[in-house]
């Protein structure tokens, strides 16, 4: 309930920033680019799309097959509700209180969508909004590469699409600071709820094995929780590499940039600046990436081998 009034906190509280940082994203989709790179550029724009389509119907199907299984828990196991549940006058017994126990079932599963479909709506909002910087760096990349197509005499105007780009990186690197503060408390509740998810999950999924009907609601859910937690590790892995690609395109610019001082000045110091780490996290907790997935995932084990041998 923590997990969810923290994420419901900084998506009310934090609308208007969040519809700013949406609007940003979308005028740098929409910004008209060059004929030299618009192909390419294009064509990068729609895979992103493709991905983050079929990634949202994914996780809407996941989700759809938990909370229907949650849902028809009374249908195939002994268990009357959806969770446990104690209510006075035993209105949760169907023999005794059978109206009860209908608005009890009914309040439950409406409980259990809003709920589930809240976090998967703001998710996608956070992980999407991840994949679309990673995106808008591939592109700076290509608009980089795609300076050696120009005219390298023409000196005014090679420095102007320099400059034109150099604000675009600044763009993007303002965009990466505001996303990291506006997700600052959401990210933090991201690791460690995943953290003890998974852990306790599998715990209880390998204590109850003997129990296929109790073991099955548990294995489905620690394998939503380590994809859950595996989609914010890979799309903000995906910023970090996609940073990596702008260091390496502006040094390719810088071969063919023209032999003008101020030119070459201006490149290099863009090299340094896209040469620092960029990361999507939150101090004082390791960014959301690959390195720190793998982390996550081997202080489970760890926690899950102590609790099994605690048991035994």
């Amino acid at each position: 309930m923590v997990y969810l009034i923290t994420k419901w906190h900084f998506l009310y509280f934090r609308a208007n920033i969040v519809n700013d940082l949406v609007n940003e994203l979308d005028a740098c989709h929409r910004e008209a680019k060059k004929q030299q790179s618009v192909v390419e550029i294009r064509a990068q724009q729609r895979e992103f799309f493709v991905l983050e389509s079929a990634l949202g119907a994914f996780w809407t199907v996941g989700v759809t097959l938990f909370v229907a299984s949650i849902m028809a828990l009374p249908l195939y196991t002994n268990q009357k509700l959806p969770f446990h549940a104690i209510f006075p006058f035993e209105w949760h017994d169907p023999d005794k209180h059978p109206i009860a126990f209908a608005l009890v079932y009914v309040w439950q599963c409406f409980a259990l969508i809003n709920n589930m479909y809240s976090v998967l709506a703001f998710d996608l909002l956070s992980t999407h909004i991840f994949t679309q910087l990673a995106g808008n760096m591939k592109v700076l990349s290509i608009e980089l590469r795609s300076l050696a197509k120009l005219n390298p005499r023409d000196i005014q105007y090679f420095h102007a699409e320099l400059r034109r780009l150099f604000k675009f990186h600044q763009r993007i690197l303002r965009l990466v600071d505001l996303t990291n503060d506006i997700f600052y408390v959401p990210m933090i509740m991201q690791m460690v709820v995943s953290f003890f998810l998974i852990s306790l999950s599998t715990f209880i999924s390998l204590v109850a094995r003997h129990n296929p009907s109790v073991a099955s609601r548990f294995i489905l859910f620690m394998v939503l929780s380590f994809l859950h937690l595996s989609y914010w590790c890979i799309t903000g892995n995906m910023v970090n590499d996609h940073s990596d690609t702008v260091a390496e395109a502006a040094y390719d610019a810088y071969e063919w940039s023209p032999h003008v001082p101020h030119i070459q000045r201006d490149i290099a110091f863009m090299i340094k600046r896209a040469q620092k780490p960029i990361s999507m996290g939150a101090n004082p907790f390791p960014p959301l990436n690959r390195t720190s997935y793998m982390a996550i995932l081997k202080q489970c084990y760890s926690i899950l081998t102590l609790m099994l041998e605690s048991l035994d």
